[in-house]
């Protein structure tokens, strides 16, 4: 710690800590001369981090005892006592910097970890399928920490999974890992082993979270960033793949670079050009020897710019892969190439008649090859043009959001194979008026209206069917609307909605049908101790072609109940879902009912583990329509644990 300008003239130091360091609730003592007149010590004034905090002082003898209200962050902190002179002049007399650590062996150090443990036994039953164990045991335990100094990290997380049916779990073990990461940094590097995203959103790659390894350097002074990495191409979980690298048939290697050349104004050009070469599944977890892999490269450059007071914005990415899709024939390889141009304008928030509004437009294009791939993104369809544009506006509580869209698929015009066109239309509002709620009558009932509605259209059809085509023609409609409504009268609320799809098949291939289904539910507390979130559904499914009618009505009724607040609760659930056709081809009737009773005899805190007694149960009676009813049951009695640990 250091003192600055007008030390001498304050006549107050600060004491040094016992340790050299202060840790985030330690006091700070000041030893103030036993001579310093009361009206200049009035004057005094203490400020942290620029914060008055004078407030927070006492005096102890010669001592003055600043406790700070809450604990403070790791880290370096400013202590400044300043004198308001009587002309109204502000001096500053002293400045101290103060570092507030752990130890003295790292600036921070903390971790937590959660255990949660469940034991049951299935105490009866009845026609329950045989082999399923009476006793068992299911878990996870969940941890995280940090240590830091100075310009270097380290941090991680990992959970774990248990459960005595090793049959439930991935590999056949007890115990397994779900997820885990190490992460360490050290000022521009940062290095990560283990569960993680690749942060590149584009043609290649997208969502790209998997297992394995990654750097990154940054350079401010070039604003850019390099991160290299290899990754499991497929999602795994489990301590057997270890950081899921080790098998290359089953791995993306690859490389980012992130640069803004522009100095004054960087966000007018950002630049990204990202590499991979990847071997993998696109399904599964993939294993060694899998004969349904893929091996390829895949390259793009994409260009990101805000113009206009970053109105406008102005994005390009232009892509290109080469991928063998046949392992029998590895020097076989199809090369393709894909590109995406997006434009948006957003105008300013402003205020329309009392009300913030502000708007949005745009409009995209995407072409992707017939034998574009990557493995980085497998669920982008190749062998597509799109063509978007979209629009949206809110104001005050109503927003509207919608978009048109023309898709077409053989887009090398290929004369062996038919067109397909699709046109997507969504239109979707959401309204929240701001009202005076009613307090007595009829109306209060509608309190707090908040209102939903979604429209969709998806039409399909071949533009151009070549004459030796022997497959089904494609000529369809699908619409769907959705209206919902939503009121909170009080403590209380309820809603209602429909939805309708009309589907219509003009090829004859298909049989056209009509499908409505509406939903009312109420969800009601009572104070904190009781709730009942009762729902019923009415389902109606008509095919014109054949005219007959499917109804289909689900009742649902949801119970909670704190018998003895923090220490025992109840919850109760019961559905219905009754089926029959028009024809008599369907008439099922299925209920259900599931309950558990929680005692909690002592609750978790940090470092105190807490233990709870349940009782749950479910009963399911099935009935095919012909007087054969199938009911089973199961109830169960068991133990908790949970046990929350930080340091």
């Amino acid at each position: 710690m250091s003192a600055g300008t007008g030390q001498a003239r304050a006549q107050v130091d600060l004491e040094p800590p016992p340790e050299g360091y202060y840790r985030p609730s330690d006091a700070f003592s000041f030893v103030v001369p036993a001579d310093m007149p009361p009206e200049r010590l009035q004057r005094l004034r203490l400020a942290l981090n620029d914060i008055d905090v004078t407030a927070f002082v006492r005096r102890e003898a010669d001592r003055a005892i600043f406790s700070p209200p809450q604990p403070l962050a790791y880290g370096t902190h400013r202590l400044r006592l300043v004198e308001h002179a009587e002309d109204g002049a502000i001096h500053e007399l002293a400045l101290w910097t103060v570092q507030v650590r752990r130890s003295s062996a790292f600036q921070e150090a903390d971790g937590r970890a959660n255990l949660d443990l469940a034991l049951s036994n299935r105490v009866s039953d009845r026609r329950l399928d045989g082999g399923v164990p009476r006793n068992t045991a299911q878990g996870a335990l969940t941890a995280e920490g940090r240590v830091a100094d100075d310009d270097w990290a380290l941090r991680g997380h990992i959970g774990l999974l248990h459960n005595s049916q090793t049959e439930l779990m991935p590999r056949d073990q007890h115990v397994d890992l779900a997820t885990g990461l190490v992460e360490g940094s050290r000022g521009p590097v940062v290095l990560r082993a283990g569960d993680h995203a690749i942060p590149a959103t584009g043609l290649v790659m997208r969502d790209f979270a998997r297992r394995g390894l990654s750097g990154s350097l940054r350079f401010d002074d070039l604003r850019s960033e390099v991160t290299a990495f290899a990754m499991r191409t497929e999602a795994i979980s489990g301590f057997h793949h270890r950081f899921g690298v080790g098998d290359t048939g089953h791995r993306t290697d690859g490389a980012m670079l992130s640069v803004a050349p522009l100095t004054d104004r960087p966000e007018r050009l950002q630049i990204q050009v990202l590499y991979l070469d990847a071997s993998g599944s696109t399904v599964g977890s993939g294993t060694e020897g899998d004969t349904e892999t893929s091996r390829g490269n895949a390259s793009s450059v994409a260009v990101d710019s805000l113009l206009g007071e970053q109105r406008w914005r102005l994005r390009a990415e232009l892509a290109r892969s080469s991928a063998r899709f046949d392992e029998a024939a590895p020097s076989v390889s199809e090369s393709d190439t894909a590109h995406s141009l997006l434009a948006m304008y957003t105008h300013p928030q402003h205020l329309a008649n009392g009300a913030a509004f502000n708007w949005h437009a745009g409009a995209e294009h995407t072409l992707v090859g017939p034998w574009f791939f990557s493995l980085g993104n497998p669920a982008l369809a190749a062998d597509r043009r799109l063509v978007r544009a979209f629009s949206g506006f809110q104001w005050g509580g109503l927003g509207i959001n919608g978009q048109v869209a023309r898709e077409h698929d053989n887009v090398d015009d290929d004369p062996n194979l038919p067109r397909l066109r699709t046109d997507y239309l969504t239109l979707g509002t959401q309204y929240t008026p701001a009202l005076v709620p009613r307090e007595e009558g009829i109306a209060r009932l509608f309190n707090q209206p908040s209102l939903a509605l979604v429209i969709q259209d998806m039409a399909q059809r071949y533009d151009r069917v070549p004459a030796a085509f022997g497959g089904d023609d494609v000529d369809q409609d699908t619409r769907v609307i959705h209206a919902g409504l939503r009121f909170v009268p009080g403590t209380w609320a309820w809603d209602v909605s429909h939805t309708f799809t009309r589907f219509e098949n003009h090829a004859g291939t298909q049989p056209d049908y009509d499908n409505g289904l509406t939903e009312l539910g109420l969800d009601v507390m009572v104070g904190d101790r009781y709730s009942l979130r009762p729902r019923v559904q009415y389902n109606t499914l008509r095919d014109r072609d054949n005219d007959t009618t499917t109804r289909t009505t689900t009742a649902g009724l949801g119970v909670w109940a704190a018998l003895v607040p923090g220490r025992v609760d109840v919850s109760l659930d019961y559905s219905l879902n009754r089926t029959k056709g028009g024809d008599d081809s369907v008439d099922t009737d299925t209920q259900t009912v599931t309950g558990m009773l929680n005692w909690q005899l002592r609750t978790p805190r940090e470092n105190r583990p807490g233990i709870s007694l349940f009782a749950s149960g479910s009963y399911q009676d099935n009935d095919n329509g012909a007087g054969i009813g199938n009911d089973v049951y199961q109830l169960f009695a068991g133990m908790r644990i949970g046990w929350p640990v930080s340091y």
